[in-house]
This record gives C-alpha cells, structure tokens and sequence, in this order.
C-alpha cells in the first residue's frame, strides 16, 4: 500500500520560500504593466473629455 509519506521540515521550507520569491517576482511583473495600463487609459480618457469640453471654434453659437 502508499502511504503518505509526511514531508519533511527543508521540503516545506523550500515550497514557502519558492511561492514567496514567486510572488514577489510576479508583482514586479505585473505591477509596472498593470500601471502603464492604468495610464494609458487615463490619457485616452483626458483627452476625450477635453475635446468634449472644448469649445469649438470658428462656429456660431447654437
């Protein structure tokens, strides 16, 4: 029969370790790409509202 052997005490040291240095590498992955996304998109909307904003010219009043 298998059973379950129980892991040791440096195996589950390393896992800890190795999901810690994972997440960090991820965030600074994922955090720059995910602020430039961020600003891109403020930069799309900023620039819709002021040509909506604006007022036109070289046309009458309405």
């Amino acid at each position: 029969m298998d059973a379950q052997l129980p892991e040791s005490r440096a195996k589950q040291v390393g896992i800890a370790a190795g999901a810690a240095v994972g997440a960090v590498v991820l965030l600074l992955a994922v955090l720059p790409v995910a602020l430039l996304a961020v600003e891109l998109v403020a930069g799309i909307v900023v620039t819709i509202v002021s040509i909506l904003t604006e007022p036109r010219r070289g046309r009458r009043p309405a």
